[in-house]
């Protein structure tokens, strides 16, 4: 089965030559017909297989062999008729090489085929298949695979006859170069050899191909098709959704911060908090901040109602492989109350501007971040309302090398985690 998925069927175009096997040509009785017959198999063709005949302006045969000199012919053309006619001069021999050219308007050469044979009787036929010159595939590599994105890069093509390039995405094969390509095509030849594609879905398989199309709107039946699966997203949780109350401070340089602990390496895209109230404006300072204190980004934000309030980070790429911290800074002017319960799960901590100390709660800061490979299970039990039993989930990431479990689970009204990681064999 091709890759990409083309028009099937069979276009015939004809080229009849006369050629003489004697150098004197005055006596018809020396002349052989030479039927030509040139055949188009439609794989060969790209993305419009019936328009590629109407940009053929000229076609010439050239014949060559041992003891002869090179004859070269330019043949009467009927592109709506698709033949070609002509008489040329070729001397009797052996290994005698036919070889027929199109070339459009701007003298590039679009198809091409060659035919030998040994020339002795006075009446002959040489049948030729020819192909459609198309550009030559380019290598395709991928980067930055992310949960609804992915970077393509690849090599600038050298092909004399360039169109543009032509994104094609699926989560199926064959790719088809008419209906699966996804943004404009690219006409910058060497300027523009990359390209991010936005908009996927996560936990999803994709195969993906980067075609060059000549000027005629054809490129080549085979292409360096690779896959990729996006990335999982996953929303760090450690509380009931519903705050017990909310507290702000009245100072500036003062912080409310939440330790979260991501699945494996990954990006982050949301930092969340519940704003419960707004007195005197509702701006705040997000930040994150490393297991040793680094910040790794930062935003201003102003709420302008209660409910959970999104901060993206998406554009900071901010990688993180081990445990981190989603802040909320005062500037002792405005104070939006950020929801907060009672029960300790030993995450939460407060600083009042010259020291850390544990908060003996659950402050209601949140955040999704994408990893690599699928969420194969997530089980969750919610907080009891009227006991306020410890928030419990597990889940599973599953890479192509691995397979990683978090458990957290109610331990003296604390929350602990437990790691397993389980390499591939």
């Amino acid at each position: 089965m091709n890759p990409l998925k083309y028009i099937t069927g069979m276009i015939i175009l004809s080229v009849f030559i006369l050629l003489s096997c004697e150098k004197n040509i005055t006596n018809p009785a020396q002349e052989s017909a030479i039927q030509i017959q040139v055949a188009f198999d439609t794989d060969s063709f790209g993305l419009d297989a019936l328009g590629k005949i109407a940009s053929i302006t000229s076609v010439s045969v050239t014949v060559t062999g041992p003891e002869m000199d090179q004859v070269v012919q330019d043949l009467s053309f009927n592109s709506g008729t698709g033949t070609a006619s002509g008489t040329v001069e070729v001397p009797k021999g052996s290994d005698r090489l036919f070889k027929v050219e199109g070339k459009d308007s701007r003298k590039i050469i679009q198809f091409s085929g060659s035919a030998t044979k040994d020339i002795n009787g006075d009446n002959e036929s040489v049948s030729i298949t020819v192909a459609w010159i198309v550009p030559d595939p380019v290598s395709l590599t991928i980067n930055e695979i992310r949960s609804t994105s992915v970077v393509l890069s690849w090599n600038a093509t050298n092909a004399p006859d360039f169109g543009f390039y032509r994104i094609l995405i699926s989560n199926q094969l064959p790719l088809n170069p008419s209906n699966d390509n996804v943004g404009d095509d690219i006409t910058d030849r060497t300027n523009t050899t990359d390209w991010r594609i936005t908009g996927l879905f996560p936990i999803t398989k994709y195969y993906v191909a980067v075609v060059v199309v000549d000027t005629e709107g054809h490129c080549a039946v085979e292409a360096d098709i690779q896959n990729f699966t996006t990335w999982t997203q996953v929303e760090l949780v450690y509380d009931d959704g519903i705050p017990y109350d909310y507290r702000w401070w009245d100072y500036s340089n003062r912080r409310y911060s939440n330790r979260m602990s991501p699945p494996g390496t990954c990006r982050l895209l949301i930092a969340r908090y519940y704003i419960a109230s707004i007195a005197n404006g509702g701006y705040f300072k997000s930040e994150v901040m490393d297991g040793s204190d680094n910040a790794l980004a930062s935003k201003d934000v102003a709420a302008t109602s209660t409910g959970w309030i999104d901060v993206d980070y998406s554009n900071d790429n901010v990688i993180i492989n081990e445990d981190f911290y989603i802040e909320m800074e005062y500037d002792g002017i405005n104070k939006p109350g950020l929801g907060y319960d009672l029960d300790d799960n030993d995450r939460g901590w407060k600083y009042n501007g010259q020291t850390w100390e544990a908060f003996d709660g659950t402050y209601f800061i949140r955040a999704v971040v994408e990893t690599e490979g699928s969420l194969v299970s997530l089980t969750s039990e919610p907080l009891n309302p009227k006991e306020k039993e410890p928030l419990r989930f597990e889940t599973a990431i599953e890479t192509a090398n691995s397979l990683k479990l978090n458990s957290f689970s109610p331990e003296h009204n604390k929350l602990t985690k437990n790691q397993i990681i389980h390499d591939a064999q």
